[in-house]
């Protein structure tokens, strides 16, 4: 899953209200099973941006 947002959240702009949303979004995610292993993401890296690890 590539990440669907068009600009960078910058978490020390956020107030406590936009930082509990995030959370509960992330938190959402997790719970409804949209999520990738590690070795995954670190796959797609480095095929994606030849990311060495």
């Amino acid at each position: 899953m590539k990440q669907t947002r068009t600009h960078v959240l910058e978490i020390s702009q956020l107030t406590a209200e936009q930082m509990d949303i995030e959370l509960l979004e992330g938190y959402m995610d997790m719970l409804e099973g949209r999520t990738k292993s590690a070795e995954s993401v670190f796959s797609d890296m480095r095929k994606d941006y030849n990311f060495v690890i």
